[in-house]
């Protein structure tokens, strides 16, 4: 996982038929939550929201209120519990 300054990157394979339907989906297992809440918790999200929103074609609200739910659902990640999530 790498957050800098001009992209958001994450790679996260895990086994799926490579389908049209799950090239835009995400398994976020519990060790992957937490590194990636750990790095989003160091960055200044205003700054990071105004700088990838243009990126992905969005509004500073909406990316701002994607981020505030991911970190929300990231806080939640305990156990052996993980996250799917679907681009769309």
């Amino acid at each position: 996982m790498r957050i800098d300054s001009t992209v958001t990157e994450w790679d996260v394979p895990f086994s799926a038929p490579q389908t049209e339907d799950v090239l835009d989906c995400a398994l976020l297992k519990k060790e992957m939550t937490s590194d990636l809440l750990a790095a989003l918790r160091k960055q200044n999200i205003s700054k990071l929201v105004a700088e990838i929103a243009p990126y992905w074609d969005l509004t500073t609200e909406a990316m701002q209120s994607g981020l505030e739910t991911l970190l929300s659902h990231l806080k939640l990640v305990q156990g052996d519990a993980a996250l799917l999530y679907k681009m769309i």
